[in-house]
């Protein structure tokens, strides 16, 4: 039997005018070749798990999103508006419930031209992810072992419009507790915004 092979990966097909002898080791063969091609093409990197938009509402939040499939988390969004001037917070939650207990440790520092600006506390009921009361923001945000009886941890950025502010930083929460999920919400008020949340595939 004569052979061509795929453009891409080089995999070895039959060409067209050729009778396919032992079909079976023949399917074999090219299914090891895709197989292998997969995984190593696969092996890794980011894999979108959500993307949600909400408008005007007091709270956004996403359940069971934190599995045992990944250790570690990216989540990026961006708040359009908010009804009033408002810090934005986020708070890790388990089967449904929010964890308001003073268990959240954070520091993020940056500028704003001609003036350092810093967000911190060691102790508050959320992480506080804005340094002023912004109309608009966008963040990204790795977070480590939600799922696990570990500490958490989160490290990003912020960009803020007013002032063209720009900080960078994280915090950890003070339990070892295993969360499933998060909510994002506005210090008063309501917001409007999107966000996408990715887990770390392990090699």
């Amino acid at each position: 039997m004569s052979t061509s092979t795929t453009t891409n990966y080089g995999w070895t097909i039959p060409n067209d005018d050729e009778l396919v002898k032992n079909g079976a080791a023949a399917i074999r063969t090219l299914g090891q070749a895709i197989d292998t091609t997969a995984a190593a093409s696969f092996g890794g990197g980011l894999a979108h798990l959500a993307t949600t938009s909400f408008s005007a509402v007091s709270a956004e939040s996403l359940d069971n999103i934190f599995t045992s499939t990944y250790d570690s988390y990216r989540l990026v969004f961006r708040i359009e508006s908010k009804s009033t001037s408002a810090s934005v917070l986020l708070r890790f939650r388990a089967s449904g419930t929010d964890n308001s207990n003073s268990e959240y440790a954070f520091g993020f520092i940056g500028r704003t031209p001609g003036t350092t600006t810093q967000i911190e506390s060691n102790g508050t009921t959320a992480f506080i992810l804005s340094s002023v009361n912004d109309q608009s923001q966008s963040t990204s945000l790795d977070i480590t072992s939600p799922f696990l009886s570990a500490r958490t941890h989160i490290h990003g950025t912020i960009i803020q419009r007013a002032g063209n502010t720009g900080l960078a930083g994280g915090g950890q929460m003070l339990v070892t507790t295993s969360y499933d999920g998060f909510t994002l919400f506005p210090s008063t008020g309501n917001f409007t915004g999107y966000l996408s949340i990715y887990g770390y595939k392990k090699a």
